[in-house]
């Protein structure tokens, strides 16, 4: 999760994912996608969602987009969702 990649220079080190503030998410996120470990596909899809979420943080209240992206997290773990 994206509070798993926050830098600890800017970020305290028990910074809960329910607690990130729009920026925190998304360093953290960037931080995810510029990282080797994840494939060319993976990374694309997932920069989709994060383009998807700022948009819908444009409309709904912050929390109500970190719950929900956190619902599509745990759906991808249990293989009922895939990225893309």
């Amino acid at each position: 999760m994206a509070h798993s990649f926050l830098s600890l220079q800017y970020v305290r080190k028990d910074k809960f994912y329910d607690d990130l503030t729009l920026p925190e998410f998304c360093a953290g996120y960037a931080t995810i996608l510029s990282s080797s470990g994840v494939s060319d596909s993976e990374r694309q899809h997932r920069l989709q969602r994060l383009t998807e979420l700022m948009y819908l943080s444009t409309k709904y209240h912050w929390r109500n987009i970190l719950d929900f992206h956190a619902a599509c997290l745990i759906e991808i773990e249990r293989d009922h969702l895939f990225w893309g």
